[in-house]
């Protein structure tokens, strides 16, 4: 049995999913080696902190999808959109935070990782995000509207959710140039003199260059690193107990006033109202 299913059974003899109340829905469809699952929430935000992670299963991972509903998915790393244009991958045993904090639809395929590379050869990094496809939306859907579904049908769709899973991980460049320079960006974004011409000086591209690869982005370098300061910021709140002061210094922003005000437009929430709302 996978980590997956034997997790999924150790829930079930728990009577995990009875405490879900009628105005919300968590339920997990077992497949072969992998599951499809759903939960429906009035809105959370989760932080998954170093000692909740140390404790969850290893080699389990999942590719989650909001259907209804927006905000963000952060790790350390990385911040990508909460949405219906995108899977986003995270390693059970890594740390991260989830911003929805209004209600939401959310479809999670459930997977050992080393079954994922030996059958598609990608190692996917926690946080990456994932276009989907049609195809895939479509047999998440089918699986979880199925009353009970026979070896035969679990089977079939975990087949075809691979096939449709390896093809669009064949679109995906996770050693592009751009995805080098965003690393450089996350490294160096807690310096608040950090600017074009300081990249150029550490990865030796061009400003021309630089300003052409995030043309291939939905983001101006300079606004990539604005969010990626908000993360460094974000993960404090919920971790340090340091001065709203300190934590827009620590994370390379030049003034707490400047922080507090691009903190609201992104997250819709004051940086002091995230330790009061956080669940971990």
């Amino acid at each position: 049995m996978s980590i997956v299913l034997d997790l999924h059974s150790k829930l079930l003899q728990q009577h995990f999913y009875d405490h879900v109340s009628q105005h919300e829905l968590h339920t997990e469809v077992p497949l072969i080696s992998t599951s499809i699952s759903q939960v429906k929430l009035r809105g959370i935000i989760y932080h998954r902190n170093a000692q909740v992670a140390s404790s969850m299963p290893e080699d389990y991972g999942s590719l989650i999808l909001i259907q209804k509903g927006s905000g963000w998915w952060l790790t350390q790393q990385s911040i990508s959109a909460a949405d219906n244009m995108q899977l986003i991958f995270i390693e059970a045993e890594q740390k991260h935070i989830f911003h929805l904090p209004a209600h939401y639809h959310a479809i999670s395929f459930n997977f050992p990782i080393s079954w994922l590379v030996k059958h598609t050869g990608k190692r996917l990094t926690h946080g990456q995000a994932i276009k989907i496809t049609p195809a895939l939306s479509q047999l998440f859907t089918q699986a979880l509207f199925v009353k009970q579904l026979t070896k035969t049908q679990a089977q079939w769709l975990e087949a075809n959710i691979l096939q449709s899973l390896s093809h669009a991980l064949q679109c995906c460049h996770l050693h592009s140039p751009l995805t080098a320079l965003k690393q450089l960006i996350v490294k160096h974004a807690s310096n608040d003199a950090l600017c074009i011409d300081m990249l150029c000086e550490y990865s030796g591209w061009s400003k021309r260059y630089i300003h052409k690869l995030f043309t291939r982005s939905d983001l101006s370098a300079s606004e990539y690193l604005i969010r990626t300061r908000l993360n460094h910021a974000y993960f404090e709140l919920v971790e340090q107990n340091s001065s709203l002061n300190q934590i827009a210094i620590n994370s390379g922003f030049k003034s707490q006033a400047h922080f507090s005000r691009r903190f609201k437009q992104l997250f819709a929430l004051s940086p002091k109202q995230i330790p009061q709302r956080v669940h971990s």
